[in-house]
């Protein structure tokens, strides 16, 4: 159930204090993890990889994901900060972020806290990745804009032979630029409203018989376009602004 509860000490010599009221919740009930098709039977033992599919459910907002064989190479909660104030990376890499400029931690996050930033430049997150080469990959996050329809503005970026950023702009639109040489647009127009969470990302699937990858983009769990695109990538993220950081600074918060 919901609780509320409110804090008070008193010293030896009748100082006293108090905190706020707090809510929290007790949630007495696991969520249901469900194995499904086409991963294999538990303790059955198959050729040098599986496919893992899981699914999860829950009466209370929750997200679930696999880390199998240390895939997991990041995970910023936005939560959680290290002596100097970076963002720590609460995967087994401890890839832990550097923070620059007008970069805040607040309590008004998607799930706990969240940074915003300021849209100034030189206002970004440095991490790395450990993403070498054409590799399999994909990344999301918890966007939420000051303006969804001010001009471009950077959620994610990826470093290498090819340019991989992620990014918000006029219209409301989401854009993925991925160097040039993608086969088709991966932007799409009115995806993003101002002052809303959404759960934006994208999947990378190599394909090692050719140059070019499928590049897949969702808002929300749904699907808004695909391309193929060739290069490889780089460990060198940034978060909340272009590459190095200066140029295309994102104006609102950004979360898990």
């Amino acid at each position: 159930g919901t609780y509320t509860v409110k804090y008070y000490c008193w010293d030896t010599v009748s100082n006293s204090n108090s905190t706020e009221t707090r809510s929290f919740l007790v949630d007495a009930n696991g969520p249901g993890i469900n194995f499904t098709a086409p991963t294999p039977a538990n303790a059955s033992i198959t050729g040098n990889s599986i496919y893992v599919n899981v699914t999860t459910n829950d009466t209370n907002d929750h997200y679930s994901f696999v880390d199998f064989d240390r895939s997991l190479l990041g995970w910023w909660r936005m939560d959680d900060v290290n002596s100097s104030g970076g963002v720590i990376d609460l995967s087994s890499w401890s890839n832990n972020g550097s923070n620059l400029g007008g970069v805040v931690q607040n309590n008004s996050g998607r799930f706990g806290k969240s940074y915003s930033f300021d849209g100034s430049s030189n206002s970004y997150i440095k991490a790395k990745t450990g993403l070498i080469g054409d590799v399999n990959m994909s990344a999301f996050a918890w966007a939420n804009p000051v303006n969804s329809n001010a001009p471009e503005e950077h959620i994610l970026d990826f470093n290498g032979n090819i340019v991989v950023q992620f990014y918000a702009g006029p219209t409301n639109a989401l854009y993925t630029n991925i160097g040039t040489t993608c086969l088709s647009s991966l932007s799409v127009n009115n995806v993003l409203a101002s002052n809303t969470w959404a759960h934006v990302g994208f999947t990378r699937v190599a394909n090692y018989s050719s140059s070019y990858s499928n590049y897949t983009v969702y808002v929300n769990g749904v699907v808004i376009s695909t391309a193929l695109c060739n290069g490889t990538l780089r460990d060198n993220m940034t978060i909340g602004d272009y590459l190095a950081g200066g140029a295309y600074s994102w104006n609102g918060s950004i979360d898990d």
